[in-house]
């Protein structure tokens, strides 16, 4: 957890930003839209009812409804108005485990395209499969880009230390960690898609 403000509310960092969820909630409706109910192809003839229906609920409800929960939770989490530390440390919590119920529904879902997915089948089963890929690898390029972030800032030293603590133990100051909050946030918004566009040609 990267703390933005105090030690009682953080940004996490699977959360990701507001406008990469924006995005994933874009992406994912026009996913919907585009290629349709998928579990008619005959390449899902051996799944039963049940699993067709779960995988149209994934893409239709859970996928669209935790990244618009996520991005009202990231807005809240990081406006700088609003000072309820309490809800906003709540809310991050919240918003952590429906992202991760969200892949863990997403990963049974790609299951169910089998061990080794045939691309030639039809490009409508290859793209929401690769769909799913892709919010898979927005998650871990979340990660991935705070945790170069947090690597690059450990480079970058105050030019002012008004106190007299050791520096391995010190702490950055409030006002330091408030303003680099809009720094993470960018440098995430541009990585992350420069890891999930290296993904897909790759």
């Amino acid at each position: 957890m990267l703390v933005v403000q105090s030690t009682l509310v953080g940004y996490t960092l699977i959360n990701g930003t507001f406008s990469i969820q924006m995005a994933l909630l874009i992406a994912s409706i026009y996913n919907v839209a585009y290629y349709g109910d998928i579990v008619s192809h005959p390449y899902f003839n051996d799944l039963t009812q049940e699993q067709k229906d779960f995988m149209t609920r994934v893409r239709s409800f859970s996928i669209p409804f935790t990244h618009f929960c996520m991005m009202l939770i990231n807005l809240l989490t990081s406006s700088t108005r609003i000072s309820l530390d309490g809800v906003k440390a709540a809310s991050a919590f919240i918003g952590m485990i429906m992202y991760v119920n969200l892949l863990l529904l997403i990963t049974e879902a790609m299951f169910l395209f089998g061990l080794q997915i045939n691309w030639t089948v039809d490009p409508n089963v290859a793209g929401v499969y690769l769909f799913f890929e892709v919010e898979w690898t927005v998650f871990l390029g979340t990660i991935v880009s705070n945790m170069i972030f947090l690597l690059f800032r450990t480079f970058i030293r105050h030019k002012i230390q008004l106190d007299r603590i050791p520096e391995r133990k010190q702490l950055p100051n409030v006002d330091t960690i408030i303003s680099i909050m809009e720094v993470s946030n960018a440098f995430g918004a541009q990585l992350t898609p420069l890891l999930v566009s290296i993904f897909i040609y790759y």
